[in-house]
């Protein structure tokens, strides 16, 4: 697998250098997770199948069966969208927040398979306004 670059969404022109910024190894693939994951199923034109149905399950309704489903679909798109990397539903974890009922915790631990080690994403997604 060669060397694969990913524009970072948030910043993409670096007015200084001149240059358009780019991302490699692992913080790629971490900006590749993250935006196939929270990216509704359906929003990316080119492909209505990318991304997960995550935001639409979370905001409306919470608990251990939902978490599976939920860690199902992340795994089904991981697995179609992004071959660097191996996930498996255990390795997904869910957690409320104490303090505010609608923020959402998880984490996600997968294994590089460029350098067969074991990372970690972490997202926090606010069930009132991810809609």
């Amino acid at each position: 697998m060669g060397l694969v670059r990913t524009l970072p969404f948030t910043k993409i022109f670096n007015p200084q250098t001149g240059r358009t910024e780019t991302l490699t190894g692992s913080n790629s693939i971490r900006a590749c997770l993250g935006m196939l994951i929270s990216t509704c199923r359906g929003e990316l034109l080119g492909d209505p199948n990318f991304g997960t149905d995550i935001k639409k399950y979370l905001a409306n309704y919470k608990g251990s069966i939902l978490y599976s489903v939920v860690a199902k679909d992340i795994v089904n798109a991981v697995n179609k969208y992004e071959k660097r990397v191996h996930i498996d539903e255990s390795n997904i974890m869910f957690n409320e927040s104490a303090t505010n009922p609608n923020l959402i915790y998880i984490t996600i631990q997968y294994t590089n398979l460029t350098t067969n080690m074991v990372e970690e994403l972490k997202l926090t997604l606010n069930s009132d306004s991810i809609l």
